[in-house]
């Protein structure tokens, strides 16, 4: 009973196979093939059962187009049946094989161009990419080569305009004519002596102007004998009216110290004609100091000062403007220029403090 009821099972689901193939359903008869085959090799007793599933399992592979299971099935199901082999098994099982041998073929033929494919893809993925790359180097170079010929132009430009306004604001036409007033007066009352000497101290100081405004940085040494001639012919111009005193701190060596020239001019000219002018004992103190690494210019003077409403705050503005300017050029912080009035050391006059670039050689 087991038996029969076993082969009844095989052959419903063989033909159940068999419809659902006729049915263009081989998903699912492949399933009830399968199902049939695993019995029959279970029990190992139904040859001819074995060999029909192994029959429609071939047929279903086709229909997939799984050559290689449909090849496999079908050499299985020859094997098993020898004795019934026919001129058509043998037929079906050769174009099985050509088609499963053309099949493999075909997938090496198409993995093969598709990795040719890849390879050209990247290769012009590659040219490509070095082509950008060379092309960007090269718009960055031009771009950076424009900005800082750009930057450049405008620096010398800026420079151009400061040495004038540098150069207008030392040569003021008012010093000069009565500086020079001053020594013709020497002349006409027989003191030729002090007269050739001021007039040679009066001639080094406007080649001294003339050559340090044409220049970014002179030694501090060069620096002190413009301010000492400057001052010199200043006290000239109003009768010795005040005293001038310069320090330079001991750490400091004026001839490995260079800085901008005439930084310190405009303050000074200021703390005269509008600090110490038209009062008794009057004292301009210049100093040179390091602080912190950093090279500091102080000028003070104990005149009278002044505030937001003082006349003389548009002579300040321009000294002013013009040392930011050139500040600004030589990279220092113009945060650091600082001007009190009164001086909070004193309680009178004014203070300039500057933080000053340099160039130190030890």
């Amino acid at each position: 009973m087991e038996s029969l009821l076993l082969i009844r099972i095989i052959t419903d689901n063989i033909h159940a196979s068999s419809i659902l193939l006729d049915m263009n359903r081989a998903a699912e008869a492949k399933k009830y093939a399968l199902d049939a085959l695993k019995i029959a090799q279970e029990k190992k007793t139904y040859p001819e059962q074995e060999a029909d599933a192994h029959r429609i399992l071939a047929k279903i592979n086709t229909q997939l187009g799984d050559w290689k299971n449909a090849f496999f099935h079908a050499q299985n199901y020859r094997e098993g049946l020898d004795s019934i082999r026919n001129a058509e098994v043998q037929k079906s099982m050769q174009d099985l094989d050509v088609k499963y041998q053309t099949s493999e073929k075909e997938k090496e033929i198409a993995r093969l161009d598709s990795e040719n494919k890849l390879n050209n893809l990247q290769l012009q993925r590659a040219q490509i990419l070095i082509v950008s790359i060379v092309f960007i180097v090269l718009l960055i170079s031009l771009l950076t080569f424009i900005l800082y010929r750009r930057k450049q132009l405008k620096f010398d430009k800026q420079q151009a305009e400061l040495k004038q306004k540098l150069l207008r604001s030392q040569m003021n036409p008012h010093f000069m004519f009565n500086t020079l007033n001053a020594i013709n007066q020497y002349i006409q009352t027989n003191k030729g002596n002090e007269a050739s000497d001021y007039l040679a101290q009066y001639s080094r100081l406007m080649r001294q102007i003339l050559e340090n405004s044409a220049v970014e940085f002179v030694s501090l040494e060069t620096e002190l004998e413009f301010l000492h001639n400057y001052l010199a012919m200043q006290q000239l111009r109003f009768d010795k009216s005040f005293e001038y005193a310069i320090d330079v701190e001991d750490e400091i060596n004026p001839e490995a110290f260079e800085i901008p020239p005439m930084i310190a001019q405009p303050f000074i000219e200021n703390a005269i004609e509008h600090g110490v002018r038209g009062i008794k004992d009057g004292q301009i103190n210049i100093s040179f100091s390091i602080n912190n690494k950093k090279l500091t210019l102080n000028v003070s003077d104990n005149g009278k000062g002044f505030s937001s409403s003082s006349k003389n705050i548009k002579h300040k503005s321009f000294a002013l403007d013009i040392t930011r300017e050139r500040l600004n050029i030589t990279g220092n912080n113009t945060e650091k220029l600082i001007i009190s009035s009164p001086n909070p050391q004193t309680g009178k006059g004014t203070l300039v403090y500057i933080e000053m670039p340099f160039k130190r050689y030890d």
